[in-house]
């Protein structure tokens, strides 16, 4: 296990955090709440595969 990792779970706390804050205030289209869910999956998803990319 790379040591930046342990690192980067507040990063993506903050981030899921964040997206659901921003979904309760209404920045979504259409369902606010599946779109903080799904940005944050998303986000989550590409900042693992860059450290994962980055420590091979």
């Amino acid at each position: 296990m790379p040591k930046t990792l342990p690192s980067l779970v507040p990063l993506l706390v903050a981030l899921i955090v964040a997206a659901a804050l921003l979904s309760l205030m209404g920045f979504g289209v259409g369902a606010p709440e599946l779109g903080g869910i799904l940005l944050a999956v998303v986000v989550g998803a590409m900042v693992t595969v860059r450290v994962r990319r980055s420590a091979l």
